[in-house]
């Protein structure tokens, strides 16, 4: 970029900044969802309800059946009612945190198998390494990458369900 200046009839100065900007990238298209029945099931577990509104409205929109619930307890319920394919659960929670979500889950034979992964504002080692050592499948930061969370989650149930599970749906994409 560059700054420059010049004089004006009235005795001032008008200075200028022009600085090089770059374009956005083309957004890649919004996915068709895929036909009733197919879709992925999701549940995302966070205290803050605008942030797991945010993810779940992308996630729909990447072509997942994605609900929220705003609490541990209400989280834990859902789980049992919805038996989701996989579930992205917050660390830090009022009442319940995420590790005691995470270890009721494992300790109940019908929810064990379902895929966690962590999305916290933690980033500190020591959580991840807890979280990933008491079983979750994968912990990830916020502010988070959408593409990010999408991926992990489509490698999350292709390894509990097997290969086919996520690559029959490989129009699922972050948007």
């Amino acid at each position: 970029g560059r700054i420059h200046h010049r004089r004006v009839p009235s005795g001032g100065a008008c200075f200028v900044l022009e600085l090089p900007v770059k374009t956005a990238e083309t957004p890649p298209p919004t996915p068709v969802p895929p036909p009733p029945g197919s879709a992925l099931r999701l549940l995302v577990i966070d205290d803050e309800r605008g942030l797991s509104q945010a993810l779940a409205i992308r996630l729909r929109a990447a072509g997942f059946l994605a609900t929220t619930a705003d609490n541990g307890l209400s989280g834990l319920a859902a789980a049992h009612e919805q038996r989701p394919d996989a579930i992205v659960l917050d660390m830090r929670m009022p009442d319940m945190d995420g590790s005691e979500v995470h270890a009721r889950l494992r300790q109940n034979p019908h929810l064990s198998s379902i895929p966690v992964i962590f999305l916290s504002a933690n980033v500190q080692d020591s959580a991840r390494h807890s979280a990933l050592a008491e079983g979750a499948f994968a912990y990830l930061t916020k502010p988070y990458d959408p593409r990010e969370v999408v991926a992990t989650l489509l490698e999350a149930i292709a390894r509990r369900n097997g290969p086919h599970a996520a690559a029959d749906r490989s129009e699922l994409h972050a948007s």
